[in-house]
C-alpha cells in the first residue's frame, strides 16, 4: 500500500485508542448538567440491585386457605384399602387447611354440622412440607407437595416398612 491509498483508507476508517476513564471522570464529564442527570440513574440502578432479596426471601406458595377436595390411598399392602374419596364443601361438611406466613397451621373439619379445629405448625424445605398438628392422631406428617394452578397435592412420605397406605391429599384454593 502506498501513502495515497493509506490516506484514502484512513479517511473512511476511524482509528482510535480507547483509554479507560475513572468512574469519577465519567460522572462529572465536561458538562455539570449531564452529571446531575447521571446521578439519579446511578442511584436508581443501585436501588434496584440493593432491593433484590436473597434466595431465602422466596414467596411461600402454601400461604392461604385450602379446601379439601379428595384423598386417595395407593400402594397398600392390604389391597382392599386402595381407594379414593371425593369431598364437596357444603354448610354441614367442609374441611379447610389454612397456612399462615408465620408457619402456623389451622385445620378446620366440619362433619355433619360439628366443627373440630386443630392448630399446629408447618415447615417447608424444597418440595417437602412437614405438618405438626397439636393432636395425638395426626401429630406429625411429612408430604411431598406439588402445585398445579390453584390445586395443591400433598403426597405423604412414609417408611415402606410401616405397611401403611400412601395417601395423596388434594386441596384447592
Amino acid at each position: 500500500m502506498d501513502l495515497t491509498s493509506i490516506r484514502a483508507f484512513s479517511k473512511y476508517c476511524i482509528f482510535e485508542e480507547k483509554a479507560e476513564k475513572p468512574l469519577f471522570d465519567l460522572l462529572v464529564a465536561q458538562n455539570p448538567m449531564k452529571t446531575f442527570r447521571r446521578i439519579p440513574t446511578l442511584l436508581g440502578a443501585l436501588f434496584i440491585v440493593a432491593s433484590c432479596g436473597s434466595a431465602d426471601d422466596q414467596i411461600n406458595p402454601l400461604t392461604g386457605s385450602w379446601t379439601l377436595k379428595g384423598v386417595s390411598c395407593q400402594n397398600c399392602i392390604d389391597k382392599s384399602q386402595i381407594g379414593s374419596t371425593i369431598y364437596a364443601c357444603s354448610d354441614s361438611d367442609c374441611n379447610t387447611y389454612t397456612f399462615n406466613e408465620d408457619g402456623s397451621l389451622k385445620l378446620v373439619e366440619t362433619l355433619s354440622g360439628t366443627t373440630t379445629v386443630r392448630n399446629g405448625t408447618y415447615s417447608i424445605s424444597d418440595a417437602t412440607v412437614r405438618l405438626n398438628l397439636d393432636d395425638q392422631t395426626y401429630s406429625s406428617k411429612t408430604y411431598c407437595y406439588t402445585l398445579s394452578g390453584s390445586t395443591l397435592y400433598l403426597k405423604e412420605i412414609l417408611d415402606k416398612s410401616t405397611g401403611k397406605c400412601e395417601t395423596t391429599t388434594v386441596l384447592s384454593k
